[in-house]
């Protein structure tokens, strides 16, 4: 139970009813260290009971590894990329290092991300 968070916790109900209903919406939660991010994000998590959830905490020492984060996130999704286009699965595969390709150009990767997200969330 959080304190004094009504408002932020009714935003992110919000959200996430748009969502159970097809439709985008997002929350944008900052602040300074200390004010309870983590505790609202994870009271959020709770409501989300019928959700998949993905989550990535960023690590300082990987902030200059490229898409060190993305890997994270999406790691647990990958087996859902054989759903994609073969040229989906290779930007993923170059951004992820998992083949030997050059990293790719971000509007692709934007792109291949939401199809694997996509694919993930229809199962």
């Amino acid at each position: 139970m959080l304190i004094g968070r009504d408002q932020e916790l009714a935003r992110c109900r919000a959200a996430l009813t748009a969502a159970a209903a097809g439709r985008a919406s997002f929350v944008e939660i900052v602040g300074e260290p200390g004010i309870g991010k983590t505790a609202l994000i994870a009271a959020t998590a709770d409501l989300a009971e019928n959700f998949s959830r993905l989550r990535v905490t960023g690590v300082p020492a990987e902030a200059s590894i490229a898409y060190a984060g993305l890997d994270a996130l999406i790691r647990p999704a990958l087996e859902w990329s054989r759903e994609l286009s073969s040229f989906q699965q290779s930007v993923l595969g170059a951004a992820l290092r998992l083949s030997g390709t050059s990293m790719p150009d971000p509007l692709p990767l934007v792109g291949s991300v939401l199809g694997l997200l996509a694919a993930a969330s229809a199962n």
